[in-house]
């Protein structure tokens, strides 16, 4: 995180800096090592982490890789040939919007801690109390939820469930659904026209749920 490389010159408002990120940390219950400085030594203004390679490697070498295991992620530039490297024994891709809507890693876990967190009456002004909290939000549903929704959402998947987590529990359908299917079967190599006009009413449309 970037947090006040500015104000080292000025040791008082470094060393209050510091006495507020460690009793962020004490009534959070968050471990001092999972907080990291990555900014510049001198002068750094930026106010937010990019993602990068390196980002990946101080995660990794906190959070250990386990032996064989396969990572899934987005197709984007920070992770492309890094995570191998990193002790991954395969990396996976989706596409972005098969990763943005479908993606078990995010389904759920996010929306609900950051309901709860918004819900808290935090100072959001405060970037480090607001982000410790949340952090602390998730951990709470991790423990709670994450063993369920693995297994549902990846272990225990089927055509059904499939169909709630991207439609809701109501069922109803629309365009971002279509997109969502569309987006799925371009990455699986499967049929994603739709709305033919011709042809037999069973291949009209290859989006539908079909088997």
């Amino acid at each position: 995180m970037y947090a006040g490389a500015n104000n080292r010159g000025n040791r008082a408002a470094w060393q209050d800096e510091q006495r507020h990120l460690e009793e962020c940390l004490t009534r959070f219950d968050i471990d001092r090592e999972r907080v990291i400085y990555v900014g510049s030594e001198k002068k750094e203004t930026r106010l937010y982490v990019p993602e990068s390679s390196d980002l990946l490697r101080q995660f990794l070498e906190l959070y250990e890789v386990p032996a064989g295991a396969i990572v899934f992620s987005d197709n984007n530039q920070s992770t492309k040939g890094v995570l191998t490297v990193l002790g991954f024994a395969k990396h996976v891709f989706y596409p972005a919007p098969v990763h943005q809507y479908l993606s078990p890693n995010d389904n759920r876990l996010h929306g609900t801690a950051k309901k709860s967190w918004r819900a808290s009456q935090v100072d959001f002004k405060d970037d480090v109390e607001s982000s410790l909290l949340l952090l602390n939000h998730l951990d709470s549903d991790i423990e709670a939820h994450s063993e369920h929704w693995f297994r549902q959402n990846i272990m225990e998947l089927t055509e059904e469930s499939a169909r709630e987590i991207i439609s809701g529990r109501g069922g109803k359908g629309g365009k971002v659904d279509t997109e969502r299917r569309r987006a799925y079967r371009l990455f699986a190599g499967l049929d994603a026209r739709g709305g033919q006009q011709e042809g037999a009413e069973e291949l009209r449309d290859s989006l539908e749920w079909k088997t």
